[in-house]
This record gives structure tokens, sequence and C-alpha cells, in this order.
């Protein structure tokens, strides 16, 4: 496959402007969860573990707080938003052009933000 210049630039530039906001989210969950008192593997693990970075704040938390039940019960009610943007089918390909009616219902996007963007 042949690239252009220019193609590759914005992909660069993109990559780019996500890795800087995934830096400044990792950074500051990394020190909230320090300033808590917990352990410094307990970011990197969440990280690992807990796709929702909301259910990872929300955790820290209430970790912090001694609730781990809670913690899990909050991360499943805040993600309970998600299967529906994951089930729902999708209507255009990324080039634009439409899917026919047979193949929509094995169109399923994943449940995240910027595929949800797609829809």
């Amino acid at each position: 496959m042949r690239r252009d210049r220019a193609g590759g630039a914005v992909l660069t530039r993109d990559a780019v402007a996500i890795a800087a906001a995934m830096i400044a989210v990792g950074g500051s969950l990394g020190a909230i969860t320090i300033s808590y008192g917990l352990p410094v593997w307990v970011p990197f693990l969440m990280s690992s573990v807990v796709f929702a970075g909301g259910a990872q704040f929300l955790a820290v938390g209430l970790f912090a707080a001694g609730n781990p039940i809670a913690a899990v019960l909050a991360g499943l009610l805040l993600n309970a938003r998600h299967p529906d943007k994951a089930l729902a089918p999708v209507r255009r390909r990324p080039d634009h052009r439409p899917l026919s009616r047979t193949s929509r219902p094995g169109s399923a996007s994943p449940a995240t933000p910027p595929s949800w963007l797609w829809l």
C-alpha cells in the first residue's frame, strides 16, 4: 500500500494529539491515586484492567474511602451507558458509502467514544 506524505503527516499529528491526551489523563489519575495514599501500582493496574476512564477516577476515590464493593458497583452503573452504543448498527462505512440492510446487523461498533462518532 502506498501512502502520500500528506496522509502520513495527518496520521502523525493525530497520533501525537491522542498520545498527549492519554499522558495528561494518565498523569492526573496517577497524581490523584498517590494523593489519596494508594500504592503506586494501583493506577497502572487499573489502566490495564479497567477500560473506562471515568470508572477509574470513580474507583480511586471509593477505594481510598475504603469501599471497594461500592467502587465495583458504581463502575458497573457508570458503564451501563455503553451497551446501546456497542449494539447500534453502523449505517455507513468509514468511506461514507451506505451498508446494505443485510450487512447492518453484523456491523455493531466497539463501545468507545471515538467509534461512536462514526455512527
